[in-house]
């Protein structure tokens, strides 16, 4: 993990994001590298009312949703992070967008039980915020993933 506040780029390498209590498969997310780059003066002058994302850059990402009797981990980890409930109390500009190498499993979680898994193409924006007409946290977890 390399963090520069200064700058506010942002590297990660080998990330893993594990599944909530209950579901059964390795995790949610998985990537071998991410870098963001933020643009600072929004942010603070907002008090992190307003987070903007100029670039976003993704490689190799691992996505395993899965689906319980009544919610998914998608879900549940977007409800732990308060991601539902702050749509009207931040807004993020994300702007040049790009995922590569993405593998999607669809599984249930039944132990044992089969999972479907795909490969999924590229995803790339010049201007996320403006093609998608959208600035909700919760909006733009759901789209990417």
């Amino acid at each position: 993990l390399r963090v520069n506040p200064f700058s506010g780029t942002v590297k990660v390498s080998g990330l893993t994001i594990g599944n909530p209590p209950g579901y059964q498969s390795d995790h949610l997310i998985s990537v071998d590298y991410l870098h963001c780059d933020l643009d600072i003066a929004p942010i603070v002058f907002s008090l992190a009312k307003h987070i903007v994302i100029t670039a976003l850059e993704v490689h190799n990402v691992s996505v395993i949703y899965e689906v319980g009797l009544t919610t998914s981990n998608v879900n549940d980890v977007i409800k732990k992070l308060g991601l539902d409930s702050v749509s009207g109390e931040r807004e993020v500009s994300l702007h040049r967008t790009s995922l590569t190498g993405i593998k999607a499993k669809a599984a249930a979680s039944i132990r044992g039980a089969p999972g479907i898994t795909i490969s999924v193409a590229d995803i790339k924006y010049r201007d996320f915020e403006a093609e998608t007409k959208t600035s909700a946290a919760d909006d733009i977890v759901k789209l990417l993933l």
